[in-house]
Parts: structure tokens; sequence; C-alpha cells
């Protein structure tokens, strides 16, 4: 499973690249378009390394970009992986528990996990908050201005 530590190199790469100026995954298609060698399984391990690492960053100050990365993977998997064989196998064999159980194991406070939390509306629960994080959505709705949906056109 040595491409999964060349997959995580790559994603480390990326990070120290990207600067903001773009949203993440036009970043990322870009990065793929100009280095062709890498197949969908790569670039999808490789996405979701850079993925994991933001959702996680903030939680983690300090820590080599690679761990934070892994520690991301494991808070958002919930089934033992071939990734965390590889790389965390101790990890691996808890991936069934839950999240607040995992956070502790890092020692992590789900606050931590959003850096701006002061700017937030008092209302809002920090901890509902900071685990919102760690679940990736189901569904990705993209709207393309001045287009309809092809049911529509005539």
């Amino acid at each position: 499973m040595a491409y999964f530590h060349s997959h995580l190199q790559t994603a480390a790469f990326i990070i120290a690249q990207y600067k903001g100026d773009l949203p993440l995954s036009i970043y990322l298609k870009n990065f793929f378009a100009k280095d062709k060698k890498y197949g969908s399984k790569d670039r999808r391990n490789i996405a979701a390394f850079c993925y994991a690492y933001y959702r996680v960053w903030s939680a983690m100050p300090g820590q080599d970009v690679q761990d934070v990365m892994i520690a991301g993977m494991f808070l958002t998997t919930s089934t033992p992986s071939q990734m965390l064989a590889a790389l965390k196998p101790e990890w691996n064999e808890v991936t069934h528990a839950s999240v607040e159980e995992k956070l502790e194991l890092l020692h992590i406070k789900p606050a931590a996990l959003f850096p701006y939390f002061k700017e937030v509306s008092a209302g809002i629960d920090a901890t509902a908050f900071g685990l919102s994080f760690l679940h990736q959505p189901k569904l990705y709705v993209r709207l393309r201005p001045n287009q309809l949906p092809s049911s529509n056109k005539k």
C-alpha cells in the first residue's frame, strides 16, 4: 500500500501550494489537469486527504500536515479502510467508535474544529457546529447561472 504514502505526499504538496485564491475543488481540478499521471482512484484519494486536512487543521495546530490529514480521514470514516490500515493500523481498529470518542482519543475539542467560532451568533451550539464539519454532505448541488435544465430547453 505504498501508494497511500505517495497520495499523502502529493496532498501535502498541494496543501503547501494552495493559497486559497480559488475554491479547492477548482484548484484540484487544475492541478490534476496539469499532471496527467494520476488516475481516478489517485485523484479521489488525494482530494480526500486535502479535504480531510481542511476539516481538522484548526484543531491540530503545529502538527505535521500529513498527520492532520490522516486524523481527518480517521474522524470522517466509520468503517475500516485500507488507507488507515496502511498508515495508522491502531486507528483502523476503532473506526466504528463515535466521533466524540475519536475526538477524545485525539485530544480534540469539537469547538476547536471551527477556528472562527467567536464570530458566530451566540445561539449556535459550539459542539454541534464543530461536529458538523466531520460529516460530508450526501448531495452536492451545482447551479450554473443562465443555464436551464435540459428538460426545460426547447
